[in-house]
C-alpha cells in the first residue's frame, strides 16, 4: 500500500518540539465493574420493562446494554510514546406508542466512560417511553419565519456540515463555501471545547498536554486540518501554511482526521 499510495509533499510527523515525551492518558471508570452477559441482559430487560410500563406505550423494540475496556499505545520514530486506557458503558431502550397507522417509535440511550455516570435502567426506559408517547398526534405547522430551539441531540447533527465546511481538507481542495471567510465569526463567542474532560466520550484528547484550547467563535487557523502533535501527520495545516492547534480525531490503525474539538 505504501508503494501504491500517491506521494504527499505535506505529510509527515509533528516537529520534535511538539512532542511531550512519554505520556499516559486514562479514561477508565473509577470503579470499573465487569458485568457478565447475564448482568447486561438484566439491565437491558429492566430498561425495556420500564419503557413498556409507560402509559401509552403499546410495544417495545427491545433494550440493549454493553461495556468494554481497551488499552492502546502509540509510538512514533520521532520519540513520542503514549498510552491510552479507556472504558465505555452503554444502555438503551426502544418503545412504540399508539395503535395502527398512528404508531410512533422513539428511544433513549446513553454511553459513558464511567459506569457510575450511566443513568439507571428505569430512567432510560421511562425516557424512551415518554419520547415515544410525546411523538403521537404530531401536527404540521404553516411555513413561517420564527426563532427555533433545537433539541440537543438534533442540534449537534446540524453542526456537522458547518464543521466540514471549515475543515482544512475542504479549504485546501477549494470546495468549502467558507474558503474565503478566514477570520469571520461563525459561532457564539462563549462556544469553545474543553478537551480535558476525563469522562467525555469524544471530547477528551488522549494527550491533552499536546493541545491548545481555541475558541470556535471565529474561523482561525485553529479550524484548519491538523493532527495530534506527535501522533501523525499535520498535512493540511502545512499545505495551507497554518500552525496546527492539535485538534483531531483518530482511531488506532489509521491517520488522524479533522475533529471539531
Amino acid at each position: 500500500m505504501a508503494r501504491l499510495a500517491a506521494e504527499d509533499p505535506w505529510a509527515g510527523l509533528a516537529p520534535a518540539d511538539r512532542l511531550p515525551g512519554a505520556a499516559t492518558r486514562t479514561s477508565t471508570s473509577s470503579t470499573p465493574p465487569k458485568w457478565s452477559a447475564e448482568d447486561l441482559e438484566a439491565r437491558a430487560r429492566a430498561a425495556e420493562d420500564a419503557a413498556r410500563e409507560t402509559p401509552g406505550v403499546t410495544n417495545s423494540e427491545g433494550g440493549s446494554a454493553s461495556w468494554s475496556a481497551s488499552t492502546w499505545r502509540l509510538i512514533t520514530s520521532d520519540g513520542f510514546a503514549g498510552q491510552h486506557r479507556a472504558s465505555a458503558f452503554s444502555l438503551s431502550a426502544q418503545a412504540i406508542a399508539g395503535e395502527g397507522s398512528g404508531m410512533e417509535q422513539a428511544g433513549e440511550g446513553r454511553a459513558t466512560r464511567w459506569a457510575e455516570d450511566l443513568p439507571t435502567p428505569a430512567a432510560i426506559g421511562a425516557e424512551a417511553g415518554r419520547r415515544a408517547v410525546a411523538s403521537l398526534n404530531a401536527r404540521k405547522i404553516a411555513s413561517a419565519t420564527a426563532p427555533v430551539v433545537f433539541e440537543n441531540r438534533l442540534a449537534a447533527s446540524l453542526l456537522g456540515p458547518l464543521i466540514g465546511a471549515i475543515s482544512g481538507p475542504s479549504v485546501a481542495r477549494g470546495v468549502s463555501f467558507l474558503k474565503d471567510r478566514l477570520g469571520a465569526t461563525l459561532f457564539a463567542k462563549g462556544c469553545h471545547p474543553d478537551r480535558t474532560i476525563p469522562t467525555a466520550l469524544a471530547a477528551s484528547a488522549p494527550h491533552p498536554s499536546m493541545t491548545k484550547a481555541w475558541p470556535i467563535g471565529a474561523w482561525t487557523s485553529s479550524m484548519t486540518a491538523f493532527s495530534p502533535p506527535g501522533c501523525s501527520t499535520l498535512v493540511r495545516g502545512r499545505q495551507l501554511g497554518l500552525e496546527t492547534t492539535g485538534h483531531a480525531s483518530r482511531g488506532l490503525a489509521g491517520p488522524p482526521g479533522v475533529g471539531p474539538v
